[in-house]
């Protein structure tokens, strides 16, 4: 450990515990659930359940398309199962989105 940091500083730095959580619906489908605040035009990961968190963000097993739901006032941060269906409900989607002017059905 280097001489100039505090140990306490240090053990805090490198002591990262984090708790994952998974949502499968029920039509099977797998999303990794992640507590986020929104900070210079990015997500940044909070522990979950986080006052801090403004946003939570749903990632499917195929990695994309990622969706966020961003809590409102009163908005409840636990990892219930009917919480988490309704949030992710009305979860948009996250990225660039794909421009289909150009496209005709057939």
């Amino acid at each position: 450990m280097p001489k100039d940091i505090p140990k306490w500083q240090a053990a805090r730095k490198t002591s990262r515990d984090r708790v994952d959580a998974y949502y499968v619906t029920r039509s099977g489908e797998t999303w990794r659930v992640y507590d986020t605040r929104f900070e210079r035009g990015r997500h940044v990961i909070v522990p979950l359940g986080s006052a801090q968190a403004s946003a939570r963000v749903f990632v499917p097993r195929s990695g994309s398309p990622k969706r966020s739901y961003t809590f409102r006032a009163g908005d409840r941060r636990v990892l219930d199962p009917e919480e988490l269906r309704r949030q992710l409900r009305d979860a948009a989607y996250v990225g660039k989105a794909v421009d289909t002017s150009d496209r005709t059905p057939w």
